[in-house]
């Protein structure tokens, strides 16, 4: 086969001419350009972007597989129809006069991202974020125009998720407040996330705590106010987990029915406030810190028409966990200030109650170092009233040593069998000497068969030097006080009961605070921490420590001790 050589080029001249190829004249190339142009609409049919070609009437000319895939149109639906069919009704006007004023300037192309993102419109009506590159061409007189689009609406999304979470972390650090935090992360929710968003926070035993909520309407947030506790409620009955669990996990109804609430066995009263509510699409989050579930987070559509996706939730959730951090910094800001109100409270009350016995010591010495000096009588009179002061210095000092090792858990304990007889036994005879001189009856009253108890036997005295003590100041000469024992189901209950004054029920609450004194203008003040390290005491043995009261009748204290797993011989 011959094939045509080329024809020789002639050196260029001042004004040279390119030279004119066709195909008719060069097999060669019409081979080449048969093949590129098979190779560039290879690639143009597969490229993962959408291709679109249109012409200078706006109707497409090319669309390739990408913009199938994104568009959800085939080729065929397409071709010859106009650049409107892939826009959104208000953006096709406006789109129109971008090409116009793209086809009569200057520039030939515009790169992706050098304009702001414009809208598309899917088969199914779906309205999308997108960018695109543009690009024209005349060839013969007719203008062609080529746009490249990328759906970047997971961008967006991404985009705008970002924005809001950052929104949320400077909204919750701006306050340390536990209500106003929360009241902060549902307004926050509302309505970008949901029609309707709450926090229900809980104790340990589930009991509600705080419930805060917003709605993008009066009405409803009226009903979430007024019934705010039927969602943790629906939640846990969902998880089929108990308030303040942290094993349930986060819950997302895309589509909620009565029908389908109570087959899940949701109680008529919640679904009928679920249907005034108009909940249509819920999630809800379990709030865990520190391993303990102390909330739930809920988020609710109603009548927007809108429903979750797995977009919310990853949102939604990232909110309940920053909702959750913030709380948490809210609770150690409420520790801190709690610890140095009490540092303060301290030193008030040591300042005080040191002070009554240092100024007793500091008149004995000023009455020694004076001339001459007073009676052997009277300098044995000043030296035990030195020494006493002396040793309540000492007992105040040890109590506050004793609370320090129970807040921080340094409180050691030495335990042995021991009966409750005899620990009761040696607490009566201590305390005797100081009964008779109030004329009060001071007597023991224990069960027969108790088991042993494993306890710090000095450990116990204190505690039961305490109360006997309290008991013999607060009782009126002619009084009765009863230290008893008996079997429980933990072991065995001990109890201090006497005939006095009494607490009032408001008193009942803080006995056994730190620092906390019932006031008695006629009887001599504590530190106020006896109470409060008798429970310390009594709970790092596993026990429980409880008063019973009646105003003019008197005061049980009781307190349990873990029975010993072996016997003494």
């Amino acid at each position: 086969m011959s094939v045509d050589r080329p024809p020789r080029v002639s050196p260029p001249s001042s004004t040279p001419e390119p030279p004119v190829v066709t195909r008719d004249t060069d097999p060669l190339s019409a081979v080449a350009l048969s093949r590129s142009e098979v190779l560039l609409a290879g690639i143009i049919s597969i490229a993962a972007d959408a291709i679109i070609s249109i012409d200078g009437s706006h109707r497409i000319t090319l669309f390739n597989h990408g913009a199938e895939k994104i568009f959800g149109y085939t080729e065929a639906e397409v071709l010859g129809q106009q650049l409107d069919i892939l826009l959104p009704d208000g953006a096709r006007a406006r789109h129109r006069g971008h090409i116009h004023d793209f086809a009569n300037g200057a520039v030939g192309a515009r790169r992706m991202g050098e304009r702001s993102i414009i809208a598309g419109r899917r088969k199914s009506g779906e309205t999308f974020a997108a960018e695109a590159s543009i690009s024209k061409i005349e060839v013969g007189g007719d203008r062609t125009f080529t746009v490249i689009l990328r759906d970047a609406s997971e961008r967006k999304r991404t985009e705008e998720r970002l924005q809001f979470l950052a929104a949320a972390d400077k909204a919750l650090s701006a306050s340390l407040d536990l209500a106003e935090t929360l009241q902060r992360v549902v307004r926050l929710a509302v309505p970008t996330l949901a029609d309707c968003c709450t926090v229900h926070v809980t104790a340990e035993d589930g009991s509600p705590v705080l419930g805060v909520v917003a709605a993008h309407n009066a009405g409803q947030d009226a009903t979430l106010r007024a019934e705010n506790h039927f969602l943790p409620e629906l939640w846990a009955t969902l998880r089929n987990v108990e308030l303040g669990s942290a094993s349930g996990a986060p819950l997302l109804v895309r589509t909620l029915s009565d029908d389908w609430s109570r087959a899940r066995g949701v109680s008529d009263a919640c679904c009928a406030v679920v249907q005034s509510l108009g909940v249509r699409s819920l999630m809800s989050f379990p709030l865990v810190l520190h391993g303990r579930g102390f909330g739930v987070m809920t988020f609710l559509m109603t009548d927007s028409g809108r429903a979750f996706d797995g977009g919310h939730g990853t949102v939604a959730s990232e909110l309940a966990g920053r909702a959750t951090q913030a709380i948490e910094n809210g609770e150690l800001y409420r520790l801190s200030r709690e610890a140095v109100a009490a540092r303060d409270e301290v030193l008030a009350i040591v300042s005080h109650d040191l002070r009554n016995p240092l100024s007793v010591v500091s008149m004995c010495a000023s009455t020694l170092s004076e001339e001459p000096l007073p009676e052997a009588s009277t300098i044995v009179d000043l030296a035990r009233t030195m020494h006493q002061s002396a040793e309540w210095m000492h007992v105040i000092i040890q109590d506050l040593l004793d609370v320090a090792r129970l807040e921080s858990g340094r409180l050691v304990m030495h335990r042995a069998p021991e009966t409750p007889a005899a620990l009761i036994d040696r607490a009566i005879e201590l305390h005797r000497p100081l009964a008779e001189e109030g004329r009060l009856a001071l007597a023991a009253q224990v069960d027969s068969g108790l088991p042993h108890v494993a306890v710090d036997a000095a450990r116990v005295s204190q505690v039961l030097a305490n109360l006997i003590g309290n008991a013999l100041k607060f009782t009126k000469p002619g009084g009765t006080i009863r230290v008893g024992a008996m079997a429980s189901t933990v072991g065995v209950t001990v109890s201090v009961a006497d005939t006095g004054r009494g607490i009032g029920a408001d008193h009942l609450p803080h006995l056994f605070d730190r620092f906390w004194q019932v006031r008695r203008n006629d009887v001599t003040r504590g530190t106020g921490l006896g109470l409060a390290i008798a429970k310390g005491i009594v709970e790092a043995h596993g026990g429980t420590i409880w008063a019973e009261s009646t105003e003019g009748i008197g005061t049980t204290m009781h307190f349990t001790l873990p029975a010993a797993k072996e016997r003494l011989l």
